[in-house]
């Protein structure tokens, strides 16, 4: 099907995105543009996909060689990726989604890479930023009820990022 949609395309190694959740209403990057910026300077482009047309998507998605993203809808854009492309999901480490593009990436041949992005709900407003010890009940950072699965807001840990991006382009496809 990507072949049908995309054509035989393949990776340009100059062109890695950062997929960014500016705008979205839950699973907000909160330090997004400190994350934006280093990226850019590392040579990422930072693509918002929603306002895309499909061709549009397929053309920049087209012949990425990395995609970096938190997990969201945006993800599912390396389907237009081509088979040597490395995907890097942030995910929330206390609502783990079942490894929905882990699968996609794999099924695809696509190689995947995963940090843990901190979750903010479980983090208290305390100066020592203690763990919450009422979450997920309480003390949400965007609700009065609590935590709701695959909602709450993350931040991104930039040196871990920096740090998988780089084990990422220096590894083999070969696993």
């Amino acid at each position: 099907m990507r072949e049908k949609f995309c054509g035989q395309r393949t990776a340009n190694a100059d062109k890695r995105i950062y997929i960014s959740r500016e705008g979205a209403a839950h699973r907000r990057v909160l330090n997004e543009d400190e994350v934006m910026r280093r990226l850019e300077q590392e040579g990422f482009r930072i693509i918002d996909a929603n306002p895309l047309s499909i061709r549009e998507k397929i053309e920049v998605f087209g012949d990425a060689s990395m995609i970096v993203g938190a997990h969201g809808a945006g993800l599912t854009h390396v389907l237009f990726a081509p088979a040597e492309a490395r995907v890097i999901e942030a995910l929330d480490p206390y609502h783990l989604m079942g490894g929905l593009y882990y699968q996609m990436a794999s099924s695809l041949n696509q190689e995947y890479w995963y940090v843990f992005a901190e979750n903010q709900a479980w983090r208290s407003r305390t100066p020592g930023n203690e763990p919450n010890q009422e979450w997920p009940f309480k003390g949400a950072v965007n609700t009065e009820i609590g935590s709701k699965k695959g909602y709450d807001d993350l931040t991104i840990p930039i040196d871990l990022l920096l740090r998988t991006i780089n084990a990422a382009e220096n590894s083999g496809s070969e696993d």
